[in-house]
């Protein structure tokens, strides 16, 4: 059992497009998160990569639902979105140094951090590049 999860971009886009090869897989992974009780976290630079994702590859109404969701399932205390705080700016710089043949993106230089800061056990995605960066991986 995961006690905390982390879901990063891609994960959610393959909740939302049905013709993603990865869509039942992801509806299936994120019910066994919600059913196992593990704390979920998302960020705000996750959720402005991926609602512009969304926009751009599914078109406004299905963003919006995105939206919409990830809202709900704030409010409902089924996901906490974190934020991120100026001091951790230089931090965020030094981990994308960490790991120079990653090209790490800043987004994902922030979810390192995140996970680090508070102990989260496991991300809930797609990208290849957290199983280089030695994260537990749910995909």
């Amino acid at each position: 059992m995961t006690k905390s999860v982390f879901i990063d971009s891609s994960a959610f886009i393959a909740l939302v497009d049905k013709v993603d090869k990865r869509y039942t897989r992801a509806k299936e992974l994120y019910e066994t998160i919600k059913n196992e009780h593990a704390a979920i976290y998302t960020s705000v630079t996750v959720l402005s990569e991926v609602i512009t994702r969304a926009r751009y590859k599914l078109g406004t109404k299905v963003a919006q639902t995105l939206l919409k969701f990830i809202l709900k399932e704030e409010k409902y205390g089924f996901l906490t979105i974190l934020w991120i705080e100026k001091a951790e700016l230089k931090i965020i710089g030094q981990i994308m140094k960490k790991f120079p043949l990653i090209e790490l993106s800043f987004t994902d230089a922030h979810i390192y951090w995140l996970m680090k800061r508070y102990k989260i056990s496991a991300i809930f995605s797609f990208d290849s590049d957290f199983v280089k960066m030695n994260l537990k991986v749910l995909s």
